[in-house]
Parts: structure tokens; C-alpha cells; sequence
């Protein structure tokens, strides 16, 4: 201020003011820059700190969770929805599209892990897996490898209409296209030698159980074994949906599934909307159809 006022009695006022000014705004610029700059320095400084704790975090995590199969099957099944909307994210950390980040799981050595975003987004990355250093390592990548493409396939399954079908199930009731419209239909696909597939009875059973009185919805299972096979083999393992013998080559050639189990939404205009685990089941109902809460089951891998 002293520096502003001349040492003459006399000054020009506006002259003054408007040197004040100047003086002023530089001053508020200098400050701004200064507090823009720390504000990014702090940003750098969070960014770079995010990503090498999740870096760290993750290099954890995949030795927690592919130290044996059970323990990467159990969190696969917990964590991992290929249905869901996720970021996807190659072993580079660079963001690739769904399509791409299923097909490179489905055919190199990696697994995927729920990973953070700064924006709490759902984000799966990929993570490459030394398949050398065990057998339990192989097995991960085997199933994990089938999984993803059976994701990928799926993907491009869903949206599609249901093939054309003339089911006839254990109690004699017929079951077509037209018979199933403006239903929907919970299908399961299974045979008897198949644990995976039988160990899911009880849980299905529950869940049948709390949708008995909802005449919307009906749910068929098509089973590859015989007629008088199946029926002997359910008076020990009840099984409450409809059952349909005989459907290997329906399973094969007009489903395309070679997977047991695999569980099928089709909706009431007849068009797949989702397809894989019984997670899939879970899912469209809990979103379309809530009933009382119950705990999800953890299915045993596929066969």
C-alpha cells in the first residue's frame, strides 16, 4: 500500500485506484494458481496412490483367491456376474468392451476380480495366472476359460426366441411355443449322473415352493435320461419342476448347450433374457418377482 501512494502531496486518485487494482488482481491471480496447482498436485497425488493400493491390493487378492479351486469357485460365484453391467478391464488395465474382455478369458490363462473405480462403478479386470505353478492353477483356468465362454456365448444368445419345441413331461402334459405364451418359463437343463446338477434339486424345490400360488410362472427342466429312468430316480430325489425326458438332442442341436447345468429365462413373448447359473434364477426373480429373502446357494461347478 505504502508503495502505491507517491510521495508527492499531491496524486491523481483514479491513478491510484486504478494502480490498487492491478496490484490486487495480480495478487488474486498469483494466489488462484497456486491453489489450482495444489489442488491438482493433490489429485496426481490421490490418483497415483489409488492405483498402486489397488494394484497391491489386487496382486493379494489373486494369490487369496486362486490358493485352491474351491476358494476361486466359491468367490467366482459370490462375486462375478457376467449378466450384470460391469466395466471391463484387459490384465493391462486398460478399459475393452465386454465382448472382448469374455473372449480373452475364455481362451488365455487369466481370471477376473471385482476390482474398485474411483467412481464406485462395478469393474472386473483380468489377471494373468501362472497355470505352471499347479495343477489346482489349471483347473481354475479350465472352468474359468469354459465359463466366460459360456458368458460369451450367452451374450449373444439373450434377446433371441426360444427355439421351437413339443415337450411331453413325466405326468403326460404337453408343453409348446404356444402353450408357454405370455408365461414365463424357468428352464433347467440336467441329467441324472450329473451332481452339479442334482445337488441344486433342494434349492430349486425351495424356490418353486415360494412361487407355487403365481400361475405367471412355470418352470420345465429338460433332462437328457429316460423316462423310466427318471422316474425312478426322482422317487429318491424329489424334483418339483416339470420334467421333460428324452432332450439330448434338443439340448444339443437347438439349445446349442453342452454345459449341465444351465439355467434359461424365457420371457412371456417367448425370447431368452437370460441364461447360465442357477445366480441367473436368483436374479430375475428377486428383480420381477421378490418373494421372502432367502440365502443364495452356492452351486458346485458345472459338468
Amino acid at each position: 500500500m505504502q508503495e502505491l501512494i507517491s510521495d508527492k502531496e499531491d496524486y491523481d486518485v483514479a491513478d491510484f485506484a486504478e494502480r490498487w487494482n492491478s496490484q490486487v488482481e495480480g495478487i488474486l491471480i498469483n494466489f488462484q494458481m497456486k491453489r489450482v496447482y495444489s489442488i491438482f498436485s493433490l489429485m496426481i497425488t490421490s490418483v497415483v496412490v489409488f492405483i498402486s493400493c489397488k494394484e497391491n491390493t489386487s496382486i493379494s487378492e489373486v494369490e487369496k483367491v486362486t490358493n485352491n479351486f474351491q476358494t476361486w469357485w466359491t468367490y467366482h460365484n459370490e462375486h462375478i456376474d457376467f449378466e450384470s453391467d460391469f466395466i471391463a478391464y484387459d490384465y493391462s488395465a486398460n478399459e475393452v468392451s465386454k465382448k472382448q474382455f469374455l473372449k480373452t478369458l475364455s481362451s488365455e490363462s487369466v481370471i477376473t476380480l471385482v476390482t474398485d473405480t474411483l467412481d464406485n462403478a462395478l469393474a472386473y479386470t483380468l489377471f494373468k495366472i501362472d497355470t505352471t505353478a499347479s495343477v489346482e492353477k489349471r483347473n481354475i483356468i479350465n472352468v474359468s476359460n469354459n465359463r466366460a465362454l459360456e458368458a460369451y456365448y450367452y451374450l449373444n444368445y439373450q434377446g433371441k426366441p426360444f427355439p421351437d419345441f413339443n415337450f411331453v413331461d413325466l405326468e403326460n402334459q404337453t408343453h409348446t411355443n404356444e402353450s408357454i405364451k405370455n408365461k414365463t418359463v424357468i428352464l433347467k437343463t440336467w441329467f441324472i449322473a450329473c451332481a452339479p446338477c442334482i445337488a441344486e434339486f433342494p434349492e430349486l424345490n425351495r424356490i418353486v415352493d415360494e412361487h407355487k400360488n403365481n400361475d405367471d410362472i412355470l418352470f420345465i427342466s429338460l433332462a437328457t435320461d429316460s423316462r423310466e429312468s427318471l422316474k425312478e430316480f426322482l422317487l429318491k430325489k424329489p424334483f418339483n419342476y416339470k420334467v421333460i425326458p428324452e432332450q439330448r438332442q434338443f439340448i444339443s442341436e437347438s439349445l446349442k448347450l453342452n454345459t449341465f447345468p444351465t439355467h434359461l429365462i424365457v420371457d412371456k413373448d417367448g425370447i431368452v433374457q437370460k441364461a447360465g447359473s442357477i445366480n441367473q434364477v436368483y436374479r430375475f426373480l428377486e428383480e420381477n418377482y421378490p418373494s421372502k429373502s432367502m440365502d443364495k446357494f452356492v452351486p458346485p461347478p458345472p459338468m
